[in-house]
């Protein structure tokens, strides 16, 4: 027991030391960022010829140095890196990605990309936490926790926003669930790195409206579900098209292929034309929120218009062609857009609660992190909007379903076997994807498997199956499947319902047509959480049952029969 405790506190004092360095490097970091914008206005000041030759360089530099140093050949947002890692690598973040992504998102960001400092500070943190515990031998069940409290830390510092960081470290791993196990974790990460930052750096916020206190009344309240709504079509159009970016990249790539290098030039000559439209599109996006926040400011409609467009555009280009960064500060960017149009349509005072609630609901709705938005807005803005931001961004979370910017944000906890699931999948699809493609449903199935009739009683159903090992069974109803039934929940079943048809206890069950890739099938596992699915025929008949561990089995046998033929 003793070394047990000694084991736990060696733990939490390194994860101490780590949450230093972290908001020391974050402070550090803020600091190149600030001059590199600097540097940005002021050339484009003297001249604006020079804006497509800075963004473009920037783009370009991004793309190169993590094609040369990452161990990942990726660019994009921090936060699928983050995802991506604590999904397939028990949260493990090659140093070569933290330094690689880290440079990329500078300069990407400070020559006038579209994107947020929170990417490069959740990589900084969670690389650095999952490089140095695993140097330190930190106990394997802590790694994962360690690597996203990490992210936390980054979060907390860069934003000067402790509450903020904790919480998306609890939210961004799901959609619809928080990792609670990283709680404590998160709690001590991003206090103490927000001390180091604050203790360097000062701890003034980073928007400051000028505006007094409001009391909070019910026409707030009724126009922050009315925004609510209104940030949710917008979250979505961005949502979409930010993939529909990814997959026109892929597509260029492919055809331009092997020059892919012309990839970023592209998009810093698209990006360049936006920021000559309006200039507010270039960079992270903090100058539109501070700008309309203050009191007094006046934007013509149709610019606001405008604005909310270039913004998703080129956020969207500049992750999807080659530069990295984060979705966190143009979402808000968006979202305070959005909010400041509504007010003025509607002819509102007290503009600035509006513009809160905007970039809170934008940021639960792309995110996925109601938690989280309602906490930046209240450390960033200030108090007051607390219950207005809190109504909209749930609203919004909820509107927006499971639309997210990132595609391997899964709804919920998963199970070991799902974890294992998610990781092997994930190699592969990197290694080999046409096997995913190329296998169909029916190959891996077990056939003939046994059924329970939706005309027997539960008590003739457990004597079907009360003595076999296991859990899910079909039923079927004129040779067509109806649903499933859990052995759990029969068996639990009280003495008056034992003579009741067993449809009483039918559960909806997932299927896929016998000739559906194993792709679909995996993504159908992970997305539902359940452990089987059913095959069925044209005629909805059932023709056998996939378990993960078929598919675990299934995958292991393909990864081990590929190291041997590549030595991959």
């Amino acid at each position: 027991m003793r070394d047990m405790h000694d084991s736990y506190a060696r733990d939490y004092i390194i994860l101490v030391i780590i949450s230093v360095l972290i908001g020391l490097l974050a402070a550090i970091y803020d600091e190149l960022l600030i001059h590199l914008l600097n540097f940005y206005r002021w050339i484009i000041n003297i001249n604006p010829l020079y804006i497509p030759l800075l963004t473009t360089s920037g783009i370009f530099v991004a793309y190169i140095t993590v094609l040369k140093i990452g161990k990942i050949k990726r660019t994009g947002s921090g936060a699928h890196d983050i995802l991506h890692s604590y999904y397939t690598h028990n949260g493990y973040i090659h140093p070569r990605d933290t330094v690689s992504k880290a440079v990329a998102s500078l300069f990407t960001m400070g020559l006038g990309g579209s994107a947020g400092p929170e990417g490069p500070a959740m990589l900084i943190g969670g690389g650095l936490s999952s490089y140095l515990s695993r140097l330190f031998k930190v106990s394997s069940a802590k790694l994962r926790r360690f690597s996203l409290a990490g992210a936390s830390a980054g979060i907390s510092a860069i934003f000067r926003a402790p509450f903020t960081g904790m919480l998306f470290a609890l939210e961004i791993p799901f959609k619809r669930d928080i990792e609670s196990e990283a709680f404590i974790e998160a709690v001590i990460s991003s206090s103490i790195s927000y001390l180091v930052f604050v203790s360097i750096v000062g701890p003034e916020r980073i928007f400051k409206p000028e505006a007094l206190y409001e009391a909070v009344t019910i026409p707030y309240l009724f126009h922050a579900i009315l925004i609510g709504v209104l940030t949710s079509l917008i979250a979505i159009f961005f949502v979409l098209f930010y993939r529909f970016s990814k997959y026109l990249s892929i597509k260029i790539c492919n055809y331009i292929y092997p020059h892919t290098i012309l990839l970023p030039i592209l998009g810093g000559i698209i990006i360049s034309i936006f920021i000559y439209l309006d200039i507010y599109t270039a960079g992270p996006g903090y100058i539109i929120i501070k700008s309309l926040i203050k009191p007094g400011s006046s934007i013509l409609i149709h610019m606001v218009i405008i604005s909310i467009l270039l913004k998703m555009v080129s956020t969207s280009i500049t992750l999807t062609f080659g530069g990295s960064g984060g979705t966190f500060i143009p979402s808000l960017a968006v979202g305070a857009l959005t909010g400041y149009l509504y007010s003025n349509l509607m002819g509102l005072q007290e503009g600035y609660i509006y513009i809160a609630v905007g970039m809170a609901s934008m940021l639960a709705a792309t995110n996925k992190t109601p938690l989280t938005a309602v906490a930046f807005v209240a450390e960033t803005v200030g108090p007051g909007v607390i219950i207005p931001t809190l109504i909209s961004s749930i609203l919004s979370y909820l509107l927006t379903g499971y639309y997210s910017f990132y595609e391997i944000q899964y709804p919920r906890r998963m199970r070991e076997e799902e974890l294992v699931l998610s990781e092997i999948y994930h190699k592969l699809l990197r290694i080999n994807p046409d096997i995913l493609n190329r296998v169909k449903a029916i190959q891996i199935a077990s056939l003939e498997p046994i059924v329970i009739d939706a005309d027997m009683t539960v008590r003739e159903a457990l004597s079907v199956i009360g003595h076999l090992r296991f859990r899910m069974y079909p039923v079927i109803y004129k040779n067509r499947i109806v649903g499933s039934i859990a052995l759990e929940d029969i068996l639990g079943a009280p003495e008056e319902d034992l003579d009741k048809k067993v449809v009483l206890y039918v559960k909806d069950a997932v299927y896929v047509d016998r000739n559906s890739p194993l792709k679909e099938v995996i993504e159908k596992m992970l997305l539902t959480g359940l452990d089987h699915v059913f095959v069925v025929d044209e005629e909805w008949k059932l023709v056998g049952i996939i378990s993960d561990v078929d598919v675990i089995r299934y995958l292991l046998d393909r990864l081990s029969a590929l190291h041997r033929e590549k030595g991959i």
